[in-house]
């Protein structure tokens, strides 16, 4: 003995014939209910390809937002490494043109006699300007001849010298020269 607790299968083909239904509105139905199936399955396989999409879509606005951050983070630091570059660099150029300078001032009295004797140096744009004494204008030409064969200093341009009177046989002639930067031209230095 056995039991069939669903009762008998529903079977769409034997429903439409015992529904008093004509055999082609029977076909045309059968036709619609298939459409339907078809319809719905489309339908959710769609709906199904559009929540995918959407949640790809939330991911990939995710992604960018955090690449933007990360992106902005790197151009803060970015623009932090370029300051101090620039700073460095700047910090360089001060501590060179300090060490050039020196080592102008150094060479320079280096290439003097030791009786003429220098009392004031100024730099300025072009070069050096330099004030000094000398016993003559003998021991002043040695010193212009001495500096500028060194070309690491300059080219020199005495700009006055004075034989004063009454002054120490020592310190007899003032003197004025320029030396010019070996980077700037000495024709352009004084017209």
């Amino acid at each position: 003995m056995t039991f069939d607790y669903l009762g008998r299968r529903w079977n769409l083909r034997t429903f439409l014939r015992r529904s008093g239904i004509t055999r082609g509105a029977r076909t045309s139905i059968g036709a619609l209910i298939c459409s339907c199936i078809v319809v719905a399955a489309s339908w959710a396989i769609e709906a199904n390809r559009l929540r995918e999409s959407l949640q790809f879509e939330r991911s990939l606005a995710d992604r960018y937002e955090a690449q933007t951050r990360t992106l902005a983070q790197a151009n803060v630091y970015s623009n932090k490494v370029q300051n101090l570059v620039r700073l460095d660099r700047r910090i360089r150029s001060i501590v060179g043109s300090g060490t050039s300078t020196a080592r102008r001032l150094a060479a320079i009295a280096g290439d003097l006699p030791a009786n003429v004797w220098l009392t004031s140096v100024v730099p300025d744009s072009l070069g050096l300007a330099v004030e000094g004494r000398a016993p003559n204008l003998a021991a002043l030409g040695l010193a212009l001849r001495q500096i500028s064969r060194d070309r690491s200093i300059g080219d020199p341009a005495l700009m006055s010298a004075q034989v004063e009177d009454g002054a120490a046989p020592d310190l007899a002639v003032r003197f004025t020269m320029h030396v010019t930067d070996g980077s700037v031209s000495s024709t352009n230095a004084f017209p």
